[in-house]
């Protein structure tokens, strides 16, 4: 869901004011008039809606530099996204976060930054279980394309020979 079928490795953040006030809604947009003053401006969008002084404590994403939220939006298979993120990756493969950044945009990067965040989240956990809205919420926060991620669960678990049967919970 994510990356459209492996296709998208960065973040396509080219919202129009509509559908930034549908997809982010109030908590970022007071009105559509203020959603209107982002309208397909894709790096003034991502240094609103991803620093850390426009989120909750628990939506932080470690983007606290002016320019943090387009350096650090969503890259690779997992859309890894955040400066505390690519510095967690980073660390683990010997980078610093802005060398992460471009790497995740790499399709090897894509694929081993989504194989790491995987595995430090234990997103294995949700998938033992056929628990889509966990893994749903570990990965993005909130249950966004729940329709699509579920669909696609369910023809990769076709496609390995298992039994599509996800737990879906509101």
């Amino acid at each position: 869901h994510e990356s459209r079928d492996f296709t998208a490795l960065e973040e396509n953040l080219n919202y129009s004011a509509d559908s930034l006030y549908r997809v982010f809604g109030k908590r970022y947009f007071k009105s559509k008039s203020h959603a209107q003053q982002y309208h397909r401006q894709p790096e003034k969008i991502a240094n609103y809606v991803y620093m850390d002084e426009n989120r909750s404590k628990r939506g932080a994403l470690g983007n606290v530099y002016p320019g943090d939220g387009w350096k650090f939006r969503g890259r690779g298979i997992k859309q890894l996204t955040g400066r505390n993120n690519y510095e967690a990756f980073g660390r683990s493969i010997g980078m610093s976060a802005d060398q992460a950044a471009e790497y995740v945009a790499t399709k090897k990067g894509a694929l081993e930054s989504a194989c790491w965040f995987w595995a430090t989240n234990n997103i294995d956990t949700y998938a033992d279980r056929d628990d889509i809205v966990g893994m749903s919420k570990r990965i993005n926060g909130g249950t966004i394309g729940l329709d699509d991620r579920v669909s696609r669960y369910n023809r990769a678990k076709a496609i390995l020979g298992g039994s599509p049967t996800p737990v879906v919970r509101t």
